[in-house]
């Protein structure tokens, strides 16, 4: 039996928020969709990065270029990894919320122990 996987909570989120890069499984940890929705959203936002890419080429000063260059850089691997800031920009995730959330959280598990 495959059991489903409900809403991550604040500390799984804010473990994927610590971390540079992402995958399909860390989009579906900060965005509650399923397997397909979280590989739609990734495809999107390499499309987004690939057209920034092309738009950034054409810049003819090579600083600022390089400032653009890596603004839309992912890594195209198995699995393709996405940068979560670009994720968070993109979606508007409530970055404070979750770590004060998480660290509330934590304090209570300290005092109940």
């Amino acid at each position: 039996m495959i059991q489903r996987k409900t809403n991550a909570s604040f500390l799984e989120k804010e473990a994927v928020l610590l971390k540079e890069w992402g995958d399909t499984d860390d989009i579906m940890i900060l965005i509650p969709v399923c397997k397909s929705g979280a590989n739609a959203i990734r495809q999107k936002l390499t499309i987004t990065l690939d057209s920034e890419r092309k738009e950034a080429e054409k810049i003819e000063d090579p600083i600022e270029r390089n400032k653009a260059l890596a603004k839309c850089h992912y890594f195209n691997t198995k699995p393709i990894l996405i940068p979560i800031n670009r994720l968070v920009e993109i979606y508007k995730i409530d970055v404070e919320r979750i770590f004060k959330e998480a660290e509330k959280i934590r304090g209570y598990r300290k005092r109940k122990i």
